[in-house]
Protein backbone atom coordinates (compact mmCIF):
# COMPACT_ATOMS: atom_id res chain seq x y z
CA UNK A 1 0.00 0.00 0.00
CA UNK A 2 2.89 2.33 0.68
CA UNK A 3 4.02 1.88 -2.92
CA UNK A 4 0.64 3.07 -4.17
CA UNK A 5 0.89 6.24 -2.09
CA UNK A 6 4.22 7.06 -3.76
CA UNK A 7 2.88 6.73 -7.30
CA UNK A 8 1.73 9.94 -8.90
CA UNK A 9 -2.01 10.02 -9.36
CA UNK A 10 -1.69 11.20 -12.94
CA UNK A 11 -1.17 7.80 -14.57
CA UNK A 12 -3.80 5.87 -16.46
CA UNK A 13 -4.34 2.15 -16.08
CA UNK A 14 -4.57 0.86 -19.64
CA UNK A 15 -7.94 -0.82 -20.17
CA UNK A 16 -8.19 -0.26 -23.92
CA UNK A 17 -8.64 -3.98 -24.57
CA UNK A 18 -11.36 -4.53 -21.99
CA UNK A 19 -14.12 -5.25 -24.52
CA UNK A 20 -12.11 -8.05 -26.12
CA UNK A 21 -10.51 -9.32 -22.89
CA UNK A 22 -13.87 -9.58 -21.09
CA UNK A 23 -16.12 -10.23 -24.07
CA UNK A 24 -19.25 -11.93 -22.80
CA UNK A 25 -18.37 -11.41 -19.13
CA UNK A 26 -20.05 -8.10 -18.39
CA UNK A 27 -23.55 -6.65 -18.30
CA UNK A 28 -24.89 -6.13 -21.78
CA UNK A 29 -26.60 -2.88 -22.69
CA UNK A 30 -29.03 -2.38 -25.53
CA UNK A 31 -30.35 0.99 -26.63
CA UNK A 32 -33.75 1.05 -28.31
CA UNK A 33 -33.96 4.49 -29.90
CA UNK A 34 -37.48 4.00 -31.25
CA UNK A 35 -38.87 3.39 -27.76
CA UNK A 36 -36.37 5.61 -25.89
CA UNK A 37 -35.30 2.68 -23.70
CA UNK A 38 -32.09 1.23 -22.44
CA UNK A 39 -32.18 -2.47 -21.63
CA UNK A 40 -29.67 -4.19 -19.38
CA UNK A 41 -28.88 -7.88 -19.85
CA UNK A 42 -28.11 -9.38 -16.46
CA UNK A 43 -26.47 -12.79 -15.95
CA UNK A 44 -28.90 -15.71 -15.88
CA UNK A 45 -27.75 -17.09 -12.51
CA UNK A 46 -25.92 -15.93 -9.41
CA UNK A 47 -23.08 -18.35 -10.22
CA UNK A 48 -22.61 -16.72 -13.63
CA UNK A 49 -22.73 -13.28 -11.98
CA UNK A 50 -20.01 -14.31 -9.50
CA UNK A 51 -17.84 -15.65 -12.32
CA UNK A 52 -18.29 -12.45 -14.35
CA UNK A 53 -17.47 -10.24 -11.35
CA UNK A 54 -14.43 -12.36 -10.52
CA UNK A 55 -13.10 -12.03 -14.05
CA UNK A 56 -13.72 -8.28 -14.08
CA UNK A 57 -12.02 -7.81 -10.72
CA UNK A 58 -9.04 -9.94 -11.76
CA UNK A 59 -8.71 -7.98 -15.01
CA UNK A 60 -8.61 -4.69 -13.11
CA UNK A 61 -6.23 -6.08 -10.50
CA UNK A 62 -3.80 -7.39 -13.14
CA UNK A 63 -3.88 -4.07 -15.01
CA UNK A 64 -3.20 -2.12 -11.82
CA UNK A 65 -0.32 -4.45 -10.88
CA UNK A 66 1.18 -4.01 -14.35
CA UNK A 67 1.00 -0.24 -13.98
CA UNK A 68 2.78 -0.45 -10.61
CA UNK A 69 5.51 -2.70 -12.05
CA UNK A 70 5.93 -0.41 -15.05
CA UNK A 71 6.21 2.56 -12.68
CA UNK A 72 8.88 0.80 -10.61
CA UNK A 73 10.94 0.09 -13.73
CA UNK A 74 10.47 3.52 -15.31
CA UNK A 75 8.39 2.16 -18.21
CA UNK A 76 5.30 4.32 -17.78
CA UNK A 77 4.36 6.42 -20.74
CA UNK A 78 0.76 7.13 -19.81
CA UNK A 79 1.24 10.26 -17.76
CA UNK A 80 -1.31 12.99 -18.22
Amino acid sequence: MAEMQEIKRSYWIDTTDITSALEGYYIRKKIDLLRFRVSVGLPQTYAVFKEDMGLQWNYGYQRAMKMIEDYKHGKLSGAI
